[in-house]
């Protein structure tokens, strides 16, 4: 796996717990309220880690977050 800061494992790790679980990516604004952080700092982490090729989503659509390992 691409080397990754610890935000942005957090959040990998959050999104494959929460979709395992609820069937559903979790939005943004949960991933921010379940680390502490702002919805703008996880917007930011978010295209970090899509990046280094690690998660997608389809544009303008919710909660189509996707870890891709």
């Amino acid at each position: 796996m691409k080397e990754l800061t610890d935000r942005q494992l957090a959040v990998v790790e959050y999104i494959m717990e929460y979709r395992r679980a609820l069937g559903v990516s979790p939005s943004y604004r949960e991933i921010a309220g379940h680390l502490g952080i702002s919805h703008q700092a996880v917007q930011h982490i978010a295209l970090g880690i899509r990046k280094k090729g690690l998660i997608r989503w389809v544009e303008g659509k919710a909660r189509t977050l996707k870890v891709v390992i």
